[in-house]
C-alpha cells in the first residue's frame, strides 16, 4: 500500500489527481483502496465523482483518521483521542445558547453523552 498525501483548499482542486489515482489498476484487484477523509460529505462527493467519471465506484474504502490510526496499531493515549474529545465536547455543549444554536437542546437533554460521542467520532 502506498501513501499519497494531497492538501487543498477546495475539493475541486483535489478531483483531477484523485480520479487519475483511482484509474490506476492495483496489483491485487481484490485489495480495496483506502481513502482517508475529513468528513462524510467529502466521501459522498468523491464517490459521486468516481461514478460520474467511470460509471461505477467499487472497492474503495473511505475512512476517517481515527480508523486509520486504529489500523496502524497506535494505542498511545492521544490528547485528541475520541474519549478525551467526547468529554471536552460535552463540556462545551453545556452552554445552553450554543446547544440551542446547533439545534441539539432536546437531544442533549435525552442523551448528552451519546451526542458528544457522535460529534467526537466525526473527528
Amino acid at each position: 500500500m502506498s501513501l499519497i498525501t494531497r492538501v487543498c483548499s477546495t475539493p475541486t482542486e483535489l478531483l483531477p489527481d484523485f480520479l487519475d489515482w483511482v484509474s490506476i489498476c492495483p496489483e491485487d484487484p481484490f485489495e480495496s483502496q483506502l481513502v482517508v477523509i475529513p468528513n462524510i460529505g467529502m466521501a459522498e462527493y468523491l464517490d459521486a465523482a468516481i461514478r460520474d467519471a467511470h460509471g461505477v465506484s467499487a472497492n474503495i474504502e473511505f475512512a476517517f483518521t481515527g480508523k486509520l490510526r486504529a489500523r496502524s496499531g497506535i494505542r498511545a493515549a492521544l490528547p485528541w483521542g475520541v474519549d478525551e474529545t467526547t468529554w471536552l465536547i460535552l463540556r462545551v455543549l453545556d452552554d445552553e445558547s450554543l446547544a440551542e444554536h446547533c439545534g441539539l437542546v432536546q437531544r442533549l437533554r435525552d442523551r448528552p453523552l451519546a451526542v458528544a460521542r457522535h460529534i467526537a467520532d466525526l473527528f
